[in-house]
């Protein structure tokens, strides 16, 4: 007999009750509880978990709807939706969210005044070591699921598995820093590199990865800025890589709209971009709080530098068909 589902409800339910807690100022509504009386009747033993991290608008839930149902099955991953944004913004009866709880499984904590980087904090080694691996997808992210540079979740977990990496990411088309760029100039742009920096976009960690991560969170740090840039020097041991062959899209402001060939005939092929909602506080935090507190500096050459791993790794459905090889 297996313990696993009852240890993961019994950690969950210890995280929801936290985020209830944590935000005491905001008083739960019934749906808030009827949703905590649903966790336990949670029964998946996925291996993985996925956290998507933080939903304040519509089109973004769109984004997150997208990638759930098309990369992180919930066979194999549990997932967690935190959304900050209030009912006469995302009405607890719409469509999107509905079928996120009802048909994709997700949980969805909904805490108003709450920002990502604190969000971070309730997923606790306690609760993430009931699963291998621990995805955290920012919510403006656009995950292909077909292409030449489609993300697949996977695929990135075999080839964290073959090269010893303990958090990696796919490349991001408009990144802050241009990596993929960088990736390009120096012909790595459709291989594994190991890196001494990964921005916060998309990053899978291994359970280990994540505790480590998780011992730098703090309450200071509600804007979730510095957290990628303390990462290597918090866990020294831990080996980042990026696979430049796949290629997931940061959608704001610069990047507005999503590739017509990769959205056709999806529950995306008419979305629109939706300007940011106010920011609850956002701005008013101080960015570069984890910076000073962990006296970790801003991006330098060093962070820059890419060393080759491995090239792509081919799976049996990326290989040519038998009659092209002889």
């Amino acid at each position: 007999m297996s313990f696993k589902p009852l240890t993961k409800t019994l950690a969950f339910l210890f995280v929801i009750y936290n985020v209830f807690w944590f935000t005491s100022l905001y008083e739960p509504e019934s749906d808030d509880i009827r949703y905590l009386e649903s966790t336990t009747a949670m029964k998946n033993t996925a291996d993985n978990l996925v956290i998507f991290n933080a939903v304040g608008k519509t089109s973004n839930l769109e984004l997150v709807k997208h990638s759930r149902k098309t990369s992180f099955i919930k066979d194999e991953w549990d997932c967690v939706v935190f959304m900050y944004a209030f009912e006469d913004s995302i009405p607890e009866d719409h469509e999107i969210l509905k079928a996120l709880r009802d048909e994709l499984d997700c949980s969805i904590p909904r805490m108003p005044g709450v920002m990502w980087g604190n969000f971070l904090q309730f997923i606790t080694p306690t609760f993430a070591d009931n699963y291998d691996y621990v995805a955290l997808i920012l919510d403006d992210v656009f995950l292909p699921d077909r292409g030449d540079h489609k993300v697949d979740p996977g695929k990135l977990i075999e080839e964290m598995k073959a090269n010893k990496i303990a958090v990696m990411s796919p490349g991001i088309v408009s990144d802050t820093y241009k990596f993929s760029d960088i990736a390009r100039a120096q012909g790595l742009h459709e291989d594994i590199v190991e890196v001494q920096f990964i921005e916060t976009y998309v990053q899978f960690f291994t359970r280990e990865s994540w505790s480590c991560f998780y011992n730098m969170l703090h309450y200071s740090g509600s804007r979730g800025w510095c957290y990628d840039m303390c990462l290597k020097q918090k866990c020294p041991e831990a080996r980042l890589g990026i696979d430049f062959s796949m290629r997931a899209l940061h959608i704001d402001r610069s990047l507005t709209t999503l590739p017509a060939d990769l959205v056709a005939g999806t529950d995306l092929e008419n979305w629109k971009y939706e300007p940011n909602k106010p920011n609850q506080g956002y701005t008013q935090t101080n960015a570069l709080a984890i910076c000073a507190r962990y006296g970790c500096s801003g991006m330098n050459e060093n962070m820059k530098v890419m060393k080759w791993v491995a090239a792509r790794i081919l799976v049996p459905k990326d290989l040519p068909a038998q009659k092209e090889i002889q």
